[in-house]
């Protein structure tokens, strides 16, 4: 029972400070982790393998193009699984919506 015990204390610990982490991740704009320059282009050559370069779309929706902004969003539907690229997306999707929502505003 002590083990028991122990075992559901420690995983609870083990969850808290895991959640700490990702608030902290949050909190530094990088819910995604880091990426550098190198994991954007990764995703530039992957999204021209499937369609519109989503990197140059991002740029467009910046200048209030609604279709373009509407292609980065479509452009989810591509990953099949949560790797490099999909991270690298995610990260830029967070970013952006911070920004755009600064500039076009709620």
């Amino acid at each position: 029972m002590k083990t028991r015990i122990l075992l559901v204390a420690s995983w609870t610990l083990a969850v808290i400070i895991s959640a700490v982490a990702e608030e902290s991740r949050f909190n530094t704009g990088n819910p995604f982790g880091p990426i550098e320059d190198h994991d954007i282009e990764a995703l530039s050559q992957f999204s021209k393998t499937k369609g519109p370069d989503v990197i140059a779309e991002i740029e467009r929706a910046y200048g209030k193009d609604e279709a373009s902004l509407a292609a980065v969003f479509q452009f989810s539907l591509q990953f099949d699984r949560l790797d490099r690229n999909a991270r690298t997306y995610g990260q830029i999707i967070y970013s952006s919506l911070l920004n755009l929502g600064e500039s076009w505003g709620v």
